[in-house]
């Protein structure tokens, strides 16, 4: 398993800048926290995610585990809380150091993508043995194949594509559903979530894939034009993302 961004200052401040981008389009909306609801995110970086949980639900038992030493200590920084404290770990998450039936709720946000099929089947196993009975699982993930911008840039697009396979899987949010079902999982939601853009809407859009983009294969052509999009109505991007959930 490969971090395809690397471990950096510059990461650190893209999964934050990728947090707040997905906040409210992906991952407050049809989430339901229940006060002392005890959850684990797998592969919780800088703790990006687990703060936006943290004020959007209060009294939540949160812990994150998470393989780079770095951003564990960065994520204890910012999610440090006085009277309430978070389990923060570094570990694999193919190998959670919990007993089972640990937690309530396990979330695991982009993470996946960065596996083989086989360790994000190992993953998933492993969110299911820490779950309680009837625990809940939310997992997000991007399907690559699924992204287009206006004509101009198919190659881009399908750069991004051949660049997630080599590190990963470009369409693990389509592979969700699968896994699940193989994995002895119940009430399994694979929720896509189509996201469409076009005209003077897509300037915001376009920056936050210029940035990330940019991280995961500088140099690249194509990349720069994203800054002019939104000046043309026919300017567009679309994509696909799945928010599955899913019962232990």
């Amino acid at each position: 398993m490969t971090y395809i961004h690397g471990y950096s200052q510059a990461g650190d401040e893209l999964l934050t800048v990728q947090a707040e981008f997905w906040k409210d389009r992906l991952t407050l909306p049809g989430t339901h926290l229940a006060p002392g609801t005890r959850l684990l995110e797998v592969g919780c970086g800088t703790g990006s995610v687990l703060s936006i949980l943290d004020h959007a639900f209060p009294a939540l038992a949160l812990s994150g585990v998470d393989i780079e030493p770095m951003q564990v200590a960065t994520a204890r920084e910012r999610l440090d809380r006085p009277g309430i404290p978070i389990d923060l770990r570094v570990a694999d998450a193919r190998d959670l150091p919990y007993a089972n039936g640990t937690f309530d709720h396990v979330w695991i946000q982009f993470l996946l993508e960065h596996m083989d099929a086989v360790d994000a089947r190992r993953t998933l196993q492993e969110a299911r043995r820490v779950l309680a009975p009837g625990g809940r699982l939310t997992a997000i993930e991007f399907d690559y194949h699924t992204l287009r911008f206006h004509s101009d840039l198919d190659p881009l697009a399908w750069d991004v594509v051949r660049v997630m396979n080599a590190y990963g899987q470009s369409d693990a949010g389509s592979r969700l559903r699968y896994w699940l079902s193989e994995g002895g999982w119940s009430d399994i939601d694979p929720g896509p979530q189509r996201f469409g853009y076009q005209g003077a809407a897509t300037p915001p859009v376009a920056k936050y894939f210029e940035q990330a983009l940019t991280a995961l294969m500088p140099g690249t052509a194509g990349i720069v034009d994203l800054r002019r999009m939104g000046a043309k109505p026919t300017d567009s991007i679309e994509f696909t993302v799945y928010k599955a959930t899913a019962r232990a």
